[in-house]
């Protein structure tokens, strides 16, 4: 997303200028696998993070997101580290700094079986930076844009058991969510029990909302027309899908918020807004 030219991104409303403290978790991760003395994590956070706004200001970026490690709390988590030490090969569509994939790598998954794909270079680019892991890394990572017919996917196509899509679809409308849709399929191996997981802005009055660039939309889904969304993949693609879903309020609303707080934020964010917890299982 290209920074307004007449604007500071960072007096943005996705923009938080400073952290006192980083999450348990991505602690635990920078420490132990990454190495990094505990008084040095919050300045190495914050170099870094301001480095990848620079030339990337995403929400994400900008409200470190990034710091939330979102994988390991899907319900399927402990199920795709043991398939992983089976040797299953997993990818992150949409990694980011690939954090999540450094989590289970963290966790016992050979590293030589993950993939990410992102579209911005410099933020896998400074993932080997914030984790301190350029060397012992074996993750294959692709840069491309999901919907650049150009773009060479070789390197995953057909070979993906486990895939998390999180935070990716709700930017996009229906049409352009039936195409990335189409895509992952491709990724994934053509056989039974290979899975797509992951969480997303829901509603729970699905529509085509406001998205991120202006005069652009995504459509957040219910668990009801997710099903309806990839039952259409599934007649594009010749595939059969099992959905599971569902709704909550998990990082919807900040500490303390109310839901008469909620309906002050932006438009974005509107008073329905839910998270969508999901896992797609090819039968």
């Amino acid at each position: 997303m290209p920074a307004d030219s007449q604007k500071d991104p960072r007096s943005s409303e996705w923009y938080n200028e400073d952290i006192k403290e980083v999450p348990n978790d991505i602690r635990k991760l920078l420490e132990g696998y990454s190495g990094i003395a505990p008084d040095r994590i919050v300045p190495h956070v914050l170099r870094l993070r301001s480095k990848a706004f620079d030339v990337c200001p995403y929400p994400c970026i900008g409200q470190f997101k990034f710091l939330i490690l979102t994988l390991s709390s899907h319900p399927l988590y402990a199920e795709i580290v043991t398939r992983m030490k089976q040797g299953h090969t997993f990818l992150d569509f949409g990694c980011c700094f690939g954090q999540d994939l450094r989590q289970l790598v963290a966790d016992g998954a050979p590293s030589e079986n993950t993939y990410g794909i992102d579209i911005e270079g410099p933020l896998i680019d400074i993932g080997y930076e914030l984790f301190v892991d350029r060397e012992k890394l074996r993750t294959t990572f692709i840069v491309g844009d999901a919907y650049d017919p150009k773009v060479n996917w070789e390197a995953v196509n057909g070979k993906i058991n486990i895939i998390n899509a999180s935070a990716f679809f709700h930017l996009f409308p229906w049409p352009k969510q039936v195409e990335a849709c189409c895509l992952l399929v491709k990724f994934g191996r053509p056989q039974p029990g290979t899975v797509i997981i992951g969480r997303q802005m829901g509603s729970l009055t699905p529509a085509e909302f406001p998205s991120l660039i202006e005069g652009t939309t995504g459509f957040r889904h219910d668990p009801e027309t997710l099903a309806k969304l990839w039952n259409e993949v599934g007649e594009l693609t010749g595939t059969v899908w099992k959905i599971h879903a569902t709704l909550d309020m998990v990082g919807i609303m900040g500490k303390g918020d109310s839901e008469k707080d909620a309906r002050s934020k932006p438009a974005w964010a509107e008073p329905n807004m839910r998270r969508l917890l999901f896992t797609i299982t090819r039968q």
